[in-house]
């Protein structure tokens, strides 16, 4: 039998704003993000199912994050998850 699946998308469209997963599709499940910003502005990362729906709180990233992570994690039902940032025009951008 083969492991029901978790699939993220990560919208990467504009070379500006990216979150670069390891993986794109994970074992349903706990799921841990390490969450590190390189940019000059703070950033969020908030989690949607795919009906739009928030799975998790919104997590805040300090501008110049780059040393310790800021950790999230999950337990996620099979199905498919959307990661954005959630300042205005962010998510629009990927």
């Amino acid at each position: 039998m083969e492991p029901r699946s978790t699939r993220f998308s990560t919208g990467q469209q504009s070379p500006l704003y990216a979150i670069d997963a390891y993986q794109r599709t994970l074992a349903a499940g706990t799921i841990h993000f390490n969450i590190y910003n390189y940019d000059q502005d703070p950033h969020t990362l908030a989690i949607d199912d795919s009906g739009g729906q928030p799975i998790s709180d919104t997590v805040a990233v300090p501008a110049g994050h780059t040393g310790t992570p800021v950790s999230l994690t999950v337990t996620l039902p099979p199905g498919t998850y959307v990661l954005f940032c959630t300042l205005p025009q962010h998510a629009a951008e990927g």
